[in-house]
């Protein structure tokens, strides 16, 4: 009778010890699994603002390429730079008072 009870305190005593081992387990594959699930969110969110961004990049790309092959648009800035073209020549005109 005795014997038996010491093998049934060393039983829980390890049934104790396991559970113990699995509930660390768990909270330690929960808290893994909560940063991957967290890491593949923020991923995604990453992929869809490259996404954005790429798509930005290219209206900007156009724009510029349209400004470039408009040789009216760069003209005007050129003049508003005072630049002259090649055989050109500039009259300055003082006011007087």
């Amino acid at each position: 009778m005795w014997k038996s009870k010491r093998i049934t305190a060393k039983s829980r005593k390890k049934g104790l010890i396991i559970i113990f081992i699995l509930i660390f387990f768990s909270f330690a594959f929960i808290k893994s699994f909560y940063k991957f699930v967290s890491i593949k969110i923020k991923e995604k969110q990453m992929i869809e603002e490259i996404e954005i961004l790429k798509q930005k990049n290219d209206e900007i790309k156009r724009k510029l390429n349209n400004i470039y092959d408009n040789k009216d648009f760069i003209e005007k800035q050129a003049r508003q730079l005072n630049l002259i073209k090649d055989g050109e020549i500039i009259f300055i005109i003082k006011k007087t008072e």
